[in-house]
């Protein structure tokens, strides 16, 4: 090997390690699981043909290696940035590193690319926060309220969604900001429900608008992916995302548990909070119902998530999907955590289904479609058991990781039934050609 080309060799692997690294900062901080970033990040530098090349990827932090000779090795440590979920860069990374992969991109024209996803944003403020409004009266009426319940939750969603980003560009401290903007809206709730049944004749029930409203900070899906990478092995990201989820999730019960603490201090009535699926007129009409709110739940959540147009409708439809197995569920008599495994295991593989169809990463799918499912009712339960003094506090926590674990349970055997069925058709195909 000259000199000449050598270094070129050098510049070249040097550059492609960078576009590894900077894919898989994106994904991390993107809300990516663990395995897909890795694999992301193998794939691009196996366009090099060097035997060597390692990805270790944290929750935390990334580091990667190549060889592209016997005395020259390529290694990268880089710190993962602060999780803010946009589903929409991971789409991006994972167009750009398939298009560079099968050589419709240039390495130059991949990293200008990538570093244009690096600062993706799909949506505007006011999307995203008809998105909160949307799915907080959505899940208040998905949970067990009513359609008054529902327009008040959207009013205290409203609340929520233009608090978050005021604080956040004041304090940027994420518990504090979550915190403050979940009192507002707990206090927001109780109010409306005060000022709805004394002087409006409507009855409303606050804790069904508090329910709903928490949803767009509720961490179940950052619960689930934690249970999901314990399952896979990864351990120490498991017990970071776990951590993560459990900063937020005080957060959020800090600042409910003071508006609940203040409301009851005022008088504020504080009804009872309980989620039975129990059609008024008919199956078939209720569920229909069910799965129009669920629709339309996911919707506004793919504004949050930065879900890319185009797979706004299907990742709707999947959550839709899902949430009304879970339902079917338990009409025919099975527990909430059996309904929810079925339900995620489901999913999964229609998620796999239109990944595979629409060239897009299963996870966009995914987690708009489990959405329904993530523990937020539970979470809430367990904050109102702590600090109201109702109902067992150790009994709420323990449905909040059990329905959590079942949903990353399903998703698990589910991967595990698809990954068998991969390599059945890949050993046939195998065997036909010899």
């Amino acid at each position: 090997m000259t000199e000449q080309a050598e270094t070129r060799n050098s510049t070249y692997y040097h550059a492609l390690v960078d576009l590894a690294v900077l894919a898989g900062e994106i994904m991390m901080s993107s809300g990516a699981e663990t395995q897909r970033t890795e694999d992301t990040m193998i794939r691009i530098l196996s366009t090099s043909g060097l035997p060597r090349a390692d990805a270790f990827v944290l929750s935390t932090g990334l580091t990667l290696t190549l060889s592209y000779d016997p005395s020259h090795t390529i290694t990268v440590t880089r710190r993962a940035a602060s999780v803010s979920n946009n589903l929409g860069r991971v789409y991006e990374v994972n167009r750009i590193s398939r298009d560079f992969c099968d050589g419709r991109l240039t390495l130059e024209e991949a990293t200008a690319e990538m570093k244009k996803a690096r600062h993706l944003h799909l949506y505007n403020n006011p999307l995203k926060i008809l998105g909160g409004v949307l799915t907080s009266g959505t899940f208040s009426y998905m949970f067990g309220g009513t359609v008054a319940d529902a327009v008040a939750a959207m009013i205290c969603g409203l609340v929520l969604m233009l608090t978050m980003p005021m604080l956040q560009a004041r304090l940027n401290r994420a518990f504090v900001t979550t915190a403050i903007a979940s009192l507002m809206m707990a206090l927001s709730a109780t109010t409306l429900d005060f000022i709805g049944n004394n002087y409006l004749g409507i009855e409303l029930r606050s804790q069904y608008l508090i329910v709903g409203a928490m949803m767009p900070v509720v961490p179940g899906v950052a619960i689930t992916n934690a249970i999901r990478d314990m399952l896979q092995g990864d351990y120490v990201s498991a017990c970071a995302r776990i951590m993560d989820a459990f900063l937020t999730a005080a957060a959020v019960a800090v600042g409910v548990g003071l508006g609940l603490s203040i409301s009851r201090e005022l008088g504020f009535p504080l009804t009872g909070l309980s989620f039975v699926f129990a059609p008024s007129d008919s199956v078939g009409l209720q569920l229909l119902w069910e799965a129009i709110a669920a629709f339309i739940a996911a919707y506004g959540f793919c504004f949050l998530l930065e879900v890319p147009k185009r797979l706004i409708l299907p990742s709707s439809t999947a959550a839709t999907v899902c949430w009304i197995l879970y339902l079917l569920g338990g009409l025919m008599g099975f527990a909430s955590a059996w309904s929810a495994l079925l339900a995620s295991a489901a999913v999964y593989l229609f998620s796999y289904v239109l990944a595979r169809r629409l060239k897009a990463p299963v996870s966009v799918f995914l987690i708009v479609a489990i959405l329904p499912l993530v523990p937020g009712f539970n979470i809430y339960r367990t904050i109102y058991c702590m600090i109201i003094g109702e109902g067992s506090t150790a009994e709420a926590l323990a449905a909040t990781l059990l329905m959590a674990g079942a949903i990353a349970l399903g998703i698990f055997v589910a991967d595990l039934i698809n990954d068998l069925i991969k390599k059945t058709i890949k050993r046939k195909k195998i065997r036909h050609s010899v």
